[in-house]
């Protein structure tokens, strides 16, 4: 039976959304009463995930306390990183676990979408590659792709360009062969995923392309703006009530509104195309 961990991405600061993240770290903020830690675990786990890793550092008491309501504590182990490791460094602290698998899933907490995972799964292993990356086209096009085959990540190794190549967007999900950690440093430190994936393409390893459908739901959740951006295509003009919430009956909404837990909405409020978060009132 084929083995697949995953690791997920859980550490950052999430400074682009602060200074509510200076309250609430951005794994745990929900989308549509739904925290986006919760909802990647239930995708991994659908896409056939096993063990999943998941790394922590700022504010880990209530990143550990998500993944414990999440339903899938089972399946996760955590680590905690003491001094923040990056993008790369996380991935060696996990070596063991990540390695132990025919390839091994990577997935930041702040990306939402409905990609196929199985099938990126499936692709990844039949390619042979070392690494089978995600793409979407825009809103950063940095990685230079061509036939499926990833040429260049931020015009490394290589800023000439190529004919029939286009440029893409990572999405931010990943699947690995276990020889990828021949571009990881042996031991754990701050390191970029970036420079082990160049070093895979100048070693003349496969990188590959998974191409998403093209009407895939993909959404970074790195502003305020993509915060409220992914409630109004999720929510449309509808209303998200969380538990226990009592609402005055001359309330009125607009737009789309996510309400959290325990929230109290008093006579003659008004909201249009807001997050309202747990115990307001």
């Amino acid at each position: 039976m084929m083995t697949v961990p995953a690791i997920i991405l859980a550490a950052g600061f999430g400074s682009r959304l602060a200074p509510l993240t200076e309250l609430l770290p951005k794994p745990v903020l929900p989308i549509a009463g739904v925290p986006m830690l919760s909802r990647i675990l239930a995708d991994l786990k659908a896409a056939g995930a096993g063990r999943i890793a998941v790394n922590t550092h700022h504010l880990r008491e209530q990143v550990e306390q998500c993944v414990a309501e999440s339903g899938f504590a089972e399946s996760v182990t955590l680590f905690h990183e003491p001094e923040i490791l990056g993008t790369g460094g996380p991935l060696v602290n996990a070596r063991s676990l990540l390695s132990a698998g025919d390839c091994f899933l990577l997935h930041n907490s702040d990306v939402i979408h409905d990609f196929d995972l199985k099938r990126m799964i499936r692709e990844h292993l039949e390619s042979g590659a070392a690494v089978t990356m995600a793409l979407i086209n825009g809103p950063e096009n940095r990685v230079l792709v061509k036939d499926g085959e990833i040429l260049s990540i931020v015009d490394r190794p290589r800023r000439d360009p190529v004919a029939g190549a286009e440029r893409m967007t990572y999405g931010c999900v990943s699947v690995y062969s276990p020889d990828f950690f021949d571009f990881l440093p042996e031991t754990p430190c701050n390191c970029s995923l970036v420079d082990a994936w160049v070093k895979a393409i100048e070693a003349g390893r496969k990188v590959r392309a998974f191409f998403p459908e093209k009407d895939c739901l993909w959404c970074d959740i790195g502003s305020f703006r993509q915060y409220f951006d992914i409630h109004a295509r999720l929510l449309g003009s509808s209303v998200h009530q969380g538990q226990n919430c009592r609402i005055d009956s001359s309330a009125t909404f607009g737009g789309f509104v996510s309400l959290g837990n325990h929230v109290t909405i008093g006579a003659d409020t008004q909201l249009s195309n807001c997050v309202v978060l747990d115990n307001t009132a």
